[in-house]
């Protein structure tokens, strides 16, 4: 992203224009009509110059949004969805204060449009996860619990219940053990992200703190802050969009400079 990034400033430094001729870029087919047909350049209007800013406001905006979230979001926490005993994540949090025994069923993601979690459920989801001794299972393990490895250095933390209780809740026999049952994951975003090396730490900031902790589903990003959603959106959605603003640009420029040297057109000071 970087490189793109430093590529367009090239691009803008070398590529200035000394005047006020440019090729339109309302529309893409008249720019590479101009180019390779070596019509001359048309005088930049208000048109012109405004889709030029939009650009420019476009590449950096995204750049700043993306680098606010890269910098915001720490962890990615995904709440178990119990299909027979829980419907949404509130009725998760009422019987997890309720210390209801849950089983141990298959892992999914919820996938409701708005989704709240009060702080003092992620303080109690914490401190469970602080205080107990665990079973895991490995990260590409969906639906089943026989398959339990100790935590070591694995980043995605799944206590699960054993795999004769599994068996038995299948088949109508148990509804759980005498202890809370649960899937939880703690994993980073992306693994280039500095936090990737604060996992373990991840789980005291849960239960000390509950205070702007991220969460991410399979539709976007939310940011829990007393209940409130206030980042709708995917982080991953803002690195393209900035990225095809940056290659947008770096096209514009690049056929703009060829057919400087090429035809001899316009003002265009492109490192001659």
């Amino acid at each position: 992203m970087f490189f793109v990034l430093a590529l367009a400033i090239v691009f803008v430094s070398r590529c200035a224009p000394s005047g006020v001729s440019s090729y339109p870029i309302a529309s893409y087919r008249h720019l590479l009509a101009s180019t390779f047909l070596g019509r001359s350049p048309q005088t930049l209007g208000t048109t012109g110059a405004t889709l030029k800013a939009l650009l420019t406001l476009w590449l950096f905006g995204t750049l700043i949004v993306g680098l606010y979230l890269q910098s915001h979001i720490t962890a990615d926490v995904y709440a178990p969805s119990f299909s027979r005993e829980v419907e949404d994540i509130n009725e998760f949090e009422k019987l997890l204060e309720a210390n209801r025994v849950l089983s141990c069923l298959e892992f999914t993601f919820f996938t409701t449009a708005l989704v709240h979690i009060k702080i003092p459920f992620i303080k109690k989801l914490g401190s469970i996860i602080k205080d107990r001794p665990y079973d895991f299972i490995p990260l590409g393990e969906q639906n089943g619990c026989d398959r339990r490895v100790r935590l070591g250095g694995h980043v995605h933390v799944r206590p699960c219940c054993s795999y004769d209780e599994y068996i038995a809740f299948q088949q109508g026999l148990a509804k759980g053990r005498g202890s809370f049952q649960m899937y939880h994951r703690v994993a980073t975003m992306l693994s280039n992200l500095p936090q990737r090396r604060q996992h373990h730490r991840l789980l005291l900031a849960i239960s000390e703190s509950g205070m702007d902790y991220h969460y991410k589903r399979n539709v976007g990003l939310v940011h829990f802050n007393e209940g409130k959603i206030l980042i709708p959106r995917s982080f991953s959605s803002f690195m393209w969009l900035f990225a095809t603003g940056c290659i947008s640009a770096m096209l514009v420029l690049f056929f703009e400079c060829v057919s400087f040297r090429v035809f001899g057109n316009g003002n265009f000071n492109c490192g001659s």
